[in-house]
């Protein structure tokens, strides 16, 4: 197509295209950008409903978490109290009121999303006990069982709670104003202190006979004596199952060593001399038998270091002269000698 010659006049300037062209091209460029102001704006009207879900989903969900965050740390640090109190509770003295007081003040001074949250007594502060579980290798706790020895602390915003649910911001636009979220968390004590045995004790239910490696003769016991001809030896051990772990992460196996001579569960401090009574302080002399003669269980406290107080087992000759020595009958609570404290789920 051949290009249209320029309209010039006599002189040879170029000429303007008639008014009425001139306005033909003005509105067709006013009527371009009319229509590119209104497909905008049919765009942003459409588009408008999937930036406000965005935002909502955006601003809701990093709420919903962060306040998820601060129940949890509540939880754990409830737990973790509680489980204190339970730990280092004295002799004969039921802990668990006080452990459960604690639990609650613990949530009370944790703010959620700078808010005090409170905690049900009975229904977020449930004890119990832990029991490890073998085939998975986690601990698996049942409310209400006994002996207690641990506490599963639940801190919950939710519509049944008196802390209410979790607001949300835009969530509103879509009909939902609240949502429930809460955390839970479960501590337990763990008794590392051991009842150095003999091969033939009866094992009571919960705890088992571990063979702990290089602790016999005086490795375990608290009397001053520096013969015992079964120093350096493994040695039977019973245990808590629930401290097994611990145990086995210390070298120790599972079941009883060979029976040996020395102090398999000395801990006494009258002996003259000993050196093969494999059953020590029940008065039988050596030998690898029970003799007939009744043990019984009594928490011994070092004379000078009440904390390093642990359970073992005596003959019944034995008891009255240890009670006079300041020992309690009875196996030494969790306050009494050494524990670890855990969170398990």
């Amino acid at each position: 197509m051949k290009p249209q010659p320029r309209r010039t006049n006599l002189t040879g300037q170029r000429t303007k295209p008639p008014s009425s062209l001139r306005s033909l091209a003005m509105n067709g460029k006013r009527n371009r950008a009319r229509q590119r102001r209104g497909t905008v704006a049919v765009q942003l009207v459409v588009a408008l409903p999937v930036l406000l879900s965005l935002a909502a989903i955006t601003v809701d969900v990093g709420t919903l978490y962060n306040t998820r965050n601060d129940l949890q740390r509540t939880a754990d640090a409830a737990a973790l109290s509680a489980i204190g109190v339970l730990a280092y509770a004295g002799p004969g003295v039921d802990p668990v009121p006080a452990a459960r007081e604690t639990a609650l003040d613990y949530v009370r001074r944790n703010h959620v999303m700078g808010q005090g949250v409170t905690a049900d007594p009975r229904q977020d502060v449930v004890f119990g006990r832990a029991v490890l579980d073998e085939a998975t290798g986690n601990y698996v706790f049942t409310p209400a069982a006994a002996p207690v020895n641990a506490v599963r602390v639940t801190v919950r915003k939710t519509e049944d709670s008196p802390n209410g649910p979790a607001p949300l911001f835009f969530a509103h636009v879509f009909g939902r104003q609240f949502s429930n979220v809460s955390a839970s968390s479960t501590a337990m004590v763990v008794s590392t202190s051991y009842v150095q045995s003999d091969c033939w004790d009866l094992v009571p239910p919960g705890q088992t006979l571990i063979c702990l490696p290089g602790a016999g003769g005086d490795a375990g016991d608290s009397d001053s004596e520096s013969d015992d001809s079964g120093f350096g030896t493994d040695t039977t051990v019973m245990i808590y199952e629930s401290a097994l772990p611990f145990f086995l992460s210390q070298g120790a196996t599972v079941g009883a060593c060979e029976c040996v001579v020395g102090d398999a569960d000395d801990s006494d401090d009258s002996e003259n001399n000993d050196s093969g009574d494999s059953d020590d302080s029940d008065g039988d002399g050596p030998g690898t038998t029970n003799n007939g003669v009744p043990k019984v269980q009594i928490c011994h406290v070092p004379p000078g270091d009440p904390s390093n107080a642990h359970t073992i087992v005596v003959g019944q000759p034995a008891v009255n002269d240890h009670l006079d020595h300041g020992d309690t009958i009875g196996a030494c609570s969790f306050g009494a000698g050494s524990v670890r404290i855990m969170l398990i789920q």
